[in-house]
């Protein structure tokens, strides 16, 4: 094999058997220590030294400015009479000065303070403020970006092949690791800012050269061409579902950004076995629900893996805490959904497409008889209205797949009945949950998708998923693969903001108040509320 010790020649045995002798290793050991030695000496000695550098550099400045004078004033005549007699006054004045009590030292005095005002340390004027290491990160970035920001009716060319950043960055922050954590940019008036895929491509190029393991919040200013990248701070993970210390209306989706709320609530975070929980503040994701709330549904979707059942096992833990009533379709059995099964509160949990459309009959069956019976009563009686509008909650998981078993079985659509349910759900109490795969938001009904003004978007999530979900793509970026729990939220009109949901993998274990008594043998709708079937006119 070539370069194999079997295939040299004997020049070369020589010269690998001399590099490879104890005593050339040796005297390169001690060749390497003496160069460091001799750099730490010269760097001790250079600041050991260095006033009197100041000193030799501010004379040699003195001197160098005292020449240039003496040549500048003599090129005229009355220049050259005028120099004479500065120089001549200022002898006679060093000269006095020198024979009056301590005058030689107030003389010496005067030379080394003038020496060290013009022999100080002072930048180059040419020469970058930052470090070498950050002009690197920031050149870097923006050589990055010249494909995608050049344009060639730009004036100023701001981004151009062999461009500096400073022609197209504004300001950037880096933190104590010396990373770039904030950027802003000016880019042309002609670059496309108002389509998705152009400002998509730029997302993108940012994070190939920053780093693709962050998480960035992206704020386009299309009035004044201008662009902020901030690099996102990890949020918290791992967090155990528990009662949450909110209002009773409020439900805790999950946790974001401080910045992007303007509360704090106590959270229990795992703890080692047998040692004390630690409790930390974190900013919470509310959903506020009720019988006039203004969000009273929510849309979940996202990526395989990502935690959509979790999330609605985690609402499903609070609203029973709360005394509410509710029902589940785990359509794809997936949701771990019988853990709730026989509690206090829970009336059906169903997986087969049959029984599920049957729940769901008998959901809207329900939400009839409610809406009939507070007709009847109109608003004489909040506390009765309340009793018989008993919130109710409906979890459907993965919604498109249980229309496809109903439509295999020759049953019928689902979303017509949630449809209507959610129409009618805000003044009977009935608050419907639903939960689909980011690839699959397209197959829900705008009858569905537009009445779930709480939306959730877990993972990384694909641009027709995030324009259903948030009107839009996001303006967050981060790593293709997400921690699971991690997406983002939007409530109402509000902004999109990061989210992490709780982990509520065991619900009865981490929520011992849930814990009730079986519900007797019989129809559960009949023991849970005085709930039964509708009867027959």
């Amino acid at each position: 094999m070539a370069g194999s010790v079997g295939s040299e020649n004997p020049i070369q045995r020589l010269v690998r058997g001399f590099r490879e002798h104890p005593i050339t290793e040796a005297a390169g050991r001690c060749t390497t220590s003496t160069r460091h030695v001799s750099k730490r000496a010269k760097a001790r000695a250079l600041d050991i030294g260095h006033p009197l550098v100041v000193l030799v550099r501010g004379s040699k400045q003195m001197a160098a400015d005292a020449k240039t004078y003496w040549a500048e004033a003599g090129g005229h005549e009355k220049h050259k009479e005028w120099r004479d007699l500065v120089v001549f006054v200022f002898a006679v004045c060093a000269v006095a000065a020198g024979f009056q009590p301590y005058g030689v030292l107030l003389l010496i005095a005067v030379w080394a303070a003038a020496a060290t005002y013009l022999g100080r340390d002072r930048p180059d004027p040419g020469k970058d403020p930052e470090t070498d290491a950050h002009i690197a990160r920031l050149q870097s970035a923006y050589n990055g970006l010249v494909p995608y920001l050049m344009d060639t009716h730009d004036p100023d060319e701001r981004f151009k092949p062999g461009g500096g950043y400073r022609s197209g960055f504004t300001e950037w922050e880096f933190d104590e690791a010396d990373r770039l954590v904030a950027l802003k940019i000016e880019y042309s008036p002609f670059f496309k800012d108002g389509e998705a895929d152009a400002r998509a491509k730029v997302e993108r190029a940012l994070e190939g050269k920053i780093g693709q393991a962050n998480e960035y919040l992206y704020d386009w200013d299309e009035e004044g061409n201008k662009l902020s990248v901030r690099i996102l701070p990890p949020l918290p993970t791992g967090i155990p579902a528990q009662p949450w210390k909110v209002a009773e209306i409020e439900y805790v989706l999950g946790f974001t950004d401080p910045t992007s709320t303007a509360r704090l609530i106590p959270v229990q975070l795992t703890g080692e076995p047998g040692g004390e929980v630690p409790v930390v503040e974190l900013a919470p994701v509310v959903w506020r629900h009720g019988r006039f709330a203004a969000e009273p549904h929510l849309l979940v979707a996202g990526v395989l893996g990502s935690g959509k059942s979790n999330l609605l096992r985690s609402l499903a833990a609070q609203a029973l805490g709360h005394g509410h009533l509710v029902t589940a379709v785990d359509a794809e059995h997936t949701g771990h959904f019988d853990e709730f099964t026989g509690r206090d509160g829970v009336i059906r949990v169903e997986s087969a497409a049959a029984a599920a459309l049957d729940l769901l009959d008998w959901v809207a069956a329900e939400s009839g008889r409610r809406a009939e019976r507070l007709r009847e009563l109109g608003a004489n009686d909040d506390t009765l209205i309340a009793e018989l509008a008993k919130p109710l909650w409906v979890f459907v998981d993965e919604l498109p797949a249980l229309g496809e078993a109903a439509s295999r079985a020759g049953l019928a659509d689902p979303q017509d009945i949630l449809a209507d349910l959610m129409r009618a759900g805000r003044t009977t109490g009935i608050t419907v949950v639903l939960s689909c795969r980011a690839e699959r938001v397209g197959e829900l009904r705008a009858t569905v998708r537009n009445q779930a003004h709480a939306r959730v978007g877990l993972g990384q999530l694909p641009p027709a998923a995030s324009t259903a979900l948030f009107g839009g793509t996001l303006e967050i970026g981060g790593p293709a693969v997400l921690p699971p729990g991690r997406g983002f939220a939007r409530v109402g009109g509000g902004p999109v903001v990061r989210l992490q949901v709780p982990v509520a993998a065991d619900v009865v274990g981490a929520l011992p108040v849930l814990v009730g008594a079986l519900v007797e043998d019989g129809d559960p709708a009949e023991e849970v509320g005085g709930l039964g079937e509708p009867e027959d006119e």
